[in-house]
């Protein structure tokens, strides 16, 4: 893990800076979270859900243990991601994430609404993961903190481990993605702008069809809800 084309983590402290000021709005406009919280059933109206609840965090609390802990962790990986990646490919990392991450609540716990930034972090964890192969002690040790993470949310109620499993898939599946070509980038002007060119396709494709796949699982979603509840369907 030797790249590195950018040395201060920009993204990170902004997407740290938008959950931030999105928790104040929270607290401060009754109605600003029911605006942008995930709920699978409304997502084929509001398919803006699919990336917003993903700035939001629990806020029964004035101080959200939900947003400190996540917040850290964004930190914690982004100043060793983004360095990496680089800032556009470590902004696709997260945001996918989120987006994955709630197209997984949709197919698999469509009646729970979600929030929280906690897709996005672990599709950072699993490209960090991919970034990490060659380094067999650090590889371990982050696979490990992910693992722990992972299966807690097994052992707690209210954690959406769909989103979980649904952003660590996507970080794994980037982190391959942007690891290919990345010795030829690093040879020549040349070579960086065409391994460029071919992330950024493959990145749009893939946004692309995780929003298709969020769109369907909504509408399913939407299907159930109005079976469940009103035996329609």
């Amino acid at each position: 893990m030797k790249r590195t084309t950018a040395s201060t983590p920009v993204v990170t402290y902004t997407v740290i800076a938008i959950c931030v000021v999105a928790y104040v709005a929270q607290l401060a406009f009754s109605g600003f979270q029911t605006q942008f919280v995930y709920y699978a059933p409304l997502i084929p109206e509001e398919m803006w859900r699919l990336l917003t609840s993903g700035f939001l965090h629990d806020s029964h609390d004035v101080i959200s243990i939900h947003l400190v802990m996540n917040m850290l962790s964004l930190w914690f990986l982004g100043r060793v991601l983004e360095p990496h990646l680089g800032r556009w490919r470590f902004a696709s990392v997260f945001l996918l994430g989120v987006i994955g991450g709630n197209a997984a609540m949709g197919l698999l716990n469509w009646s729970s609404p979600a929030l929280g930034a906690s897709g996005g972090i672990f599709a950072l964890g699993g490209a960090l993961l991919i970034a990490l192969r060659k380094d067999r002690s650090n590889l371990i040790s982050m696979a490990v903190i992910l693992g722990i993470n992972f299966a807690y949310g097994f052992m707690r109620s209210g954690i959406a481990w769909e989103a979980h499993l649904g952003g660590l898939v996507v970080g794994v599946l980037l982190g391959l993605i942007y690891e290919i070509g990345h010795r030829k980038a690093l040879v020549s002007p040349a070579g960086a702008k065409s391994v460029g060119t071919i992330h950024l396709v493959v990145t749009l494709v893939l946004l692309v069809a995780l929003v298709g796949l969020g769109y369907y699982g909504g509408e399913q979603a939407t299907d159930e809800y109005y079976r469940y509840y009103y035996g329609v369907g």
